[in-house]
């Protein structure tokens, strides 16, 4: 076959190669867009923001973790003696740190424990104020959650999550206005009781109010 070059001496392509540059063109136009929506969609997924904290506890730990620099959740979770998932629902508030995790958030990262329950004082500890006076007791604080865990039990309801470390954060501040010392621990154990009595009261008076939104004792 040969080539009509036509007048001036150049070629003019067959109608099929025209059609084949087309094509080709296309793809490469379209290859083009798939990698730039890929790039997108990576870019938004990145910025992505975080789900809101459902409770101020939540919130707290959060911004624990991004005073101390955002770690990766692993960092933090290997410290406190959990699992990324586990730090992960305590920080979205589904679910509350045990008193071995908080006091893991104390002894490793030197964080006040009534900043992170109750919002009072520093969000971390001055070298000089980690004496007993001045910090959370948190085998106290275990026995607190127990206390609730099983009221809770006693009056056959069911705890919402993230309740049984607030009851017991509550049930703290209740035992510091009681008692001169938290240290005495003769004295606590005779008023745990009355703490007890004063939770199941409250218990059974949110549930006889069905109509006020009431899930807990606080």
């Amino acid at each position: 076959m040969i080539l009509d070059f036509g007048r001036g001496g150049s070629a003019k392509p067959p109608f099929s190669m025209v059609i084949w540059s087309v094509f080709m063109e296309g793809i490469k136009r379209k290859s083009v867009f798939v990698k730039q929506i890929s790039v997108l969609w990576l870019g938004v997924g990145l910025v992505r923001r975080e789900v809101a904290p459902k409770t101020s506890l939540a919130g707290r730990l959060r911004a624990v973790r991004r005073h101390l620099g955002d770690p990766d959740r692993d960092e933090i979770a290997a410290k406190i003696g959990v699992s990324k998932s586990t730090l992960a629902s305590y920080e979205r508030g589904e679910s509350e740190p045990s008193a071995s995790a908080l006091a893991a958030y104390r002894d490793f990262f030197d964080v006040n424990v009534s900043w992170l329950l109750f919002d009072e004082g520093e969000m971390f500890l001055e070298k000089e104020s980690r004496a007993p006076k001045d910090t959370v007791d948190i085998v106290l604080l275990q026995k607190l959650g127990d206390v609730v865990q099983t009221t809770f039990m006693e009056v056959k309801q069911t705890p919402p999550s993230r309740a049984i470390t607030m009851e017991a954060g509550q049930l703290y501040n209740e035992l510091l206005a009681m008692v001169t010392d938290i240290r005495d621990d003769e004295v606590v154990e005779a008023m745990i009781p009355v703490l007890r009595s004063r939770l199941k009261t409250r218990l059974l008076q949110a549930a006889s109010e069905p109509g006020t939104g009431k899930r807990s004792a606080s």
